[in-house]
């Protein structure tokens, strides 16, 4: 039998040896059992980095105190004196600690000692105790190939308003909360109670609507989201037969993750013009005066007399695409004000051309301008003396767009690999290149491959000579690649995959490319050679420019480069300006411009020239190559 065990509570202490960290201060109260029998109880304020967890220690400080009756301020408590009979117990003790000004997350650690004097001290065991902040957290992302499913590239709308409701036990809404989505699209509710809510978001249903509901069974990823009304979802629910049920808070959870909202684009398509007047030439009196406009819409010119009086108006157009969809721009006609005159051999309206007695312009009908990209045109008109003074208004139209199409097929191939992803980097052969194809082939994939920009593959176009067709195997582009090029990289050809390339242009139809890969259309002369090293072709840098990939400066590169595609030079002209008759192919081939980050057919506006095969241009290879061959040059087998 032990009379004289005592028990010591250093209590939590902010920043102590135990970890304890919270906000403000607490008081402590004592219930002693009922069978505890005549005990002392007292209580010590010296500060908690002086105290010895010491039963016995008299430098601790206890002195009498009212902790029994009421809560009071203290830093260790002593309760000594107590009875503990042979193979037996004493019923709980409870320390009571109500705390004041304490914040969410904040934590009390606590343990105590006891013994007697016949007997050496022991130490209990350890409890903490948190101030949990349940909370509700999700994100706000744009499916970009809508399957449903949060996934690499797609993006995250910041500012998207998301309030949280609380519900009673009738199912009443009440607002209890509101925030905005962050850069990352992440939303979150802090400090909730136990109970039901559920959480919705606004959005623009002008741009956006809904992704799919739960496509998968990875809740961390899916979008949990379903449509209230139009512009606002609601998330009530994570995969719960009744959806008025509510996002449960329990006890037991401390944070539900991973509500998200998914939106996907609303599909647009169309392109607005604008145009505006940069400069006047004013000739008066053998004198000529210049102003420059700041894209006027109006300008007013006052001279003294009309009939010595002669301009020369310069006009920009604007071209925007401000629709969801990418496309061509295939025909704009300018309307010109009676009295005013074109000159079609002024270096400032190349590219425009009179048909059927009307001015057209068809620059733009093979670049593809993507979602909120945007071209510029320009036209200058002169006015010839007048005999009075008038207004001349001046007009421009698109007469005709084309929406760009994926191609379903090419884009299947183009799917997230679990080895290799679209745009990943990859160090081969001695070259850095970038994945712009995954295909699986059985127990391995087949990767294809476009080598970075480099200066040291500046090199000439497909040149042949003037009233030759052109044919690929008789380029610079194929010799050099699948010549030079291989030889000097090393490249072990037995590993690569052969590429079938329509050699024979002549048998094409108008505007159709010679030297194009087999799949992208159908070689009507039959000609076909199998290369090893081959360029990109136009549809493949279209498909990676509309992929969705958020950094494309890989692609771009940082010069002029070739593509394998060559085209007809325009001669006589249709109402769109487009070759009437086939002809020979000429020293031309299309290219990626660097500066407008698009393709480019023949007449290049910034030389204010055609451009010609022998100009340099960066060539770069793409090869295909099987997922096995890439592993081996890093793990050396």
């Amino acid at each position: 039998n032990i009379t004289d065990y005592a028990i010591v509570d250093v209590l939590p202490s902010n920043n102590d040896a135990n970890s304890s960290k919270f906000s403000g201060d607490y008081m402590v109260k004592v219930v002693l059992p009922n069978t505890i029998g005549d005990v002392s109880v007292t209580c010590s304020k010296v500060a908690s980095s002086k105290l010895k967890s010491e039963v016995f220690n008299e430098n601790n400080g206890f002195e009498q105190c009212d902790v029994l009756n009421s809560f009071v301020q203290a830093t260790a408590i002593r309760i000594s004196g107590i009875k503990i009979n042979a193979n037996d117990g004493i019923d709980d003790i409870r320390v009571i600690i109500r705390p004041v000004g304490n914040n969410y997350s904040d934590k009390y650690v606590n343990k105590f000692v006891g013994g007697s004097r016949t007997y050496s001290q022991t130490e209990s065991n350890e409890i903490e105790v948190r101030v949990v902040s349940r909370s509700i957290s999700g994100r706000v992302f744009v499916d970009s190939n809508e399957d449903g499913i949060e996934t690499k590239g797609d993006t995250y709308l910041k500012d998207i308003p998301v309030t949280i409701y609380k519900l009673d036990s009738d199912n009443n809404i009440t607002k209890i909360g509101e925030t905005v989505t962050n850069e990352k699209g992440e939303y979150k509710f802090k400090n909730l109670d136990e109970g039901r809510y559920k959480v919705r978001a606004n959005y623009d249903n002008s741009k956006y609507d809904l992704t799919l509901r739960y496509a998968t069974q990875d809740t961390a990823v899916d979008s949990d989201a379903y449509k209230l009304s139009d512009g606002l979802a609601e998330i009530s629910n994570k995969r719960t037969p009744d959806e008025s049920d509510g996002i449960r808070v329990t006890r037991e959870v401390e944070s539900i993750e991973n509500m998200n909202i998914g939106l996907i684009n609303r599909r647009s398509f169309g392109f607005d013009i604008d145009k505006f007047i940069t400069r006047v030439d004013l000739t008066y009196n053998g004198t000529t005066n210049t102003t420059n406009y700041n894209n006027a819409k109006v300008v007013k010119i006052d001279v003294n007399n009309t009939l010595r009086a002669t301009s020369k108006v310069y006009y920009g157009i604007k071209i925007s695409n401000n629709s969801t969809s990418a496309g061509y721009v295939k025909l704009i006609n300018e309307s010109i004000p009676l009295g005013s005159v074109f000159d079609e051999s002024d270096e400032i309206n190349k590219g425009w051309f009179y048909s059927n007695g009307e001015l057209k312009n068809i620059s733009l009908e093979n670049d593809l301008i993507m979602p909120g990209e945007t071209r510029y045109l320009q036209i200058a008109l002169k006015v010839p003396s007048q005999a009075e003074a008038r207004n001349y208004i001046n007009t421009v139209t698109i007469l005709d767009v084309e929406k760009y199409e994926n191609d379903e097929a090419y884009e299947s191939d183009l799917a997230q690999s679990s080895i290799y992803n679209l745009g990943e980097a990859i160090s081969y052969a001695g070259e850095n290149w970038h994945v712009i194809n995954v295909k699986n082939n059985g127990d391995d994939q087949l990767i294809t491959l476009l080598a970075d920009s480099s200066p040291n593959n500046i090199k000439l176009g497909h040149t042949s000579s003037a009233n030759d067709i052109y044919k690929w195997s008789t380029s610079n582009i194929n010799n050099y690649i699948n010549g030079q090029y291989l030889n000097e990289n090393n490249l072990d050809v037995a590993t690569l995959v052969p590429a079938s390339i329509c050699d024979d242009a002549s048998g094409l139809p108008v505007a159709s490319y010679g030297g194009s890969l087999e799949v992208d259309g159908t070689c009507q002369s039959g000609q076909y050679n199998s290369y090893n090293v081959r360029v990109l072709t136009e549809k493949e840098f279209i498909m990676l420019k509309t992929s969705g990939l958020s950094d494309l400066s890989w692609l771009y590169g940082d010069s002029d480069f070739w593509l394998q595609n060559s085209f007809f030079l325009p001669q006589d002209h249709d109402l769109y300006g487009r070759l009437t008759e086939e002809t020979n192919v000429k020293n031309l081939a299309k290219y990626v411009d660097k500066s407008t980050s698009s393709v480019r057919t023949g007449y290049d506006e910034n030389i204010s020239r055609w451009v010609k095969a022998n100009t340099a241009k960066q060539v770069r290879p793409v090869i295909t190559v099987s997922s096995n061959n890439i592993l081996g040059a890093y793990s050396g087998y």
